[in-house]
């Protein structure tokens, strides 16, 4: 849901002739988002070591991280690590890092001057290409178009 938060941040940030409808779709998608969270349980308070687990990830995002070093970090499988993970926060591990990742670029791209490519691999991006592509996914720009739009105001 964060991430659609930011979506609705960032619609008011370009607000053009097509906003108010984008935000009010985001606005039902996090209505529905919350609702289904609910009636899965999501809601529930996670445990204390699923909480070091984000914590850590939370820390440590911009860094390679994989699945089963977390794991054995965390002393647990994978596979229940995973599990766990979702049904707390509602997203996997790796959607949940990319957001953190996108999140970190998108700050860096507005309140800075570093190029995308060094801003990519700040965030902990393979390459530019792969961080073009996830960014454009997120936003519905890419980071050049996100640069220029913030740079307007």
């Amino acid at each position: 849901m964060r991430g659609i938060a930011i979506r609705i941040h960032r619609e008011f940030q370009l607000m053009d002739c097509a906003s108010a409808l984008s935000i009010e779709g985001l606005v039902l998608e996090m209505v529905g988002a919350a609702t289904r969270r609910r009636a899965q349980g999501l809601s529930v308070r996670p445990s204390r070591w699923i909480r070091e687990v984000k914590d850590f990830l939370d820390e440590h995002f911009k860094e390679q991280i994989n699945l089963s070093t977390l794991a054995k970090c965390a002393d647990r499988h994978p596979a229940y690590l995973s599990q766990v993970f979702r049904r707390c926060y509602g997203s996997t591990i790796g959607d949940y890092v990319r957001q953190l990742r996108l999140d970190y670029a998108s700050k860096k791209i507005t309140h800075s001057t570093e190029s995308i490519a060094d801003i990519a691999t700040a965030a902990g991006f393979y390459d530019q290409s792969h961080f073009a592509h996830a960014f454009k996914i997120h936003t519905g720009v890419t980071p050049a178009e996100f640069r220029a739009a913030t740079r307007k105001k």
